[in-house]
């Protein structure tokens, strides 16, 4: 029995070994599982910030180049209206020496025309172009005297004044020059009728008694 019971005594090591085995094995493979998430989170984190930090690249980038293009929008603006000021100063120099030159007989009427077919466009909208053609058909037609010719040559000026504040989308205030009750006064002493889409831009102008030709 002394024999048995030491042969139990030789085998109980053994049982524990094997126990001992199956412990450490177990804990390598939740060693193993916990590397593996913990991998897992880490790389998706990297991604994420990652993405974060290109969508942010991208986003830097659509500003600069939003910031660009409305710098560039603004010069271009700005060298449009300073061409407009321009053509405004040079087609009035030119209006007002015909006009002191006792108008159809001014060695200046082919500048005007040529202003009228070129540059003027510049500056043009329908009323403009209505006051241009006023100008040109006194001019044609004899009528080139003030007190009429002076008017259309105000009436002008103020108009592409207006043309040019609708262009650099400015508040356009009143006006007593670039009007429809103008507009319908020095048409009919021409005897030259104004279309429905001209009178219509006219009545888009508030009157301003003030600067009125007329009463």
């Amino acid at each position: 029995m002394a024999q048995m019971g030491d042969a139990r005594k030789d085998k109980e090591p053994v049982a524990w070994v094997k126990h001992f085995g199956i412990i450490t094995t177990t804990l390598s493979i939740l060693g193993a599982v916990v590397v593996f998430f913990y991998s897992g989170i880490r790389d998706h984190q990297l991604r994420q910030d990652e993405l974060t930090w290109k969508q942010g690249v991208q986003q830097r980038d659509e500003n600069r180049l939003k910031l660009e293009t409305n710098a560039n929008a603004r010069e271009t603006k700005k060298a449009f209206l300073d061409l407009q000021m321009k053509t405004y100063s040079s087609t009035l120099a030119i209006v007002s020496q015909i006009v002191a030159e006792s108008g159809a007989n001014s060695v200046h009427i082919n500048d005007f025309r040529s202003k009228y077919r070129g540059e003027m466009a510049l500056v043009e909208d329908r009323r403009v172009e209505f006051a241009m053609y006023l100008f040109d058909y006194s001019l044609s037609n004899r009528r080139a005297t003030c007190p009429d010719l002076c008017d259309i040559e105000v009436m002008l000026a103020h108009c592409m004044r207006v043309s040019m504040a609708e262009s650099s989308e400015s508040p356009v205030e009143g006006d007593g020059y670039c009007i429809v009750s103008n507009a319908q006064r020095i048409s009919a002493a021409q005897t030259v009728s104004v279309d429905e889409k001209t009178l219509a831009l006219f009545k888009k102008i508030p009157e301003a008694t003030f600067g009125s030709t007329h009463k």
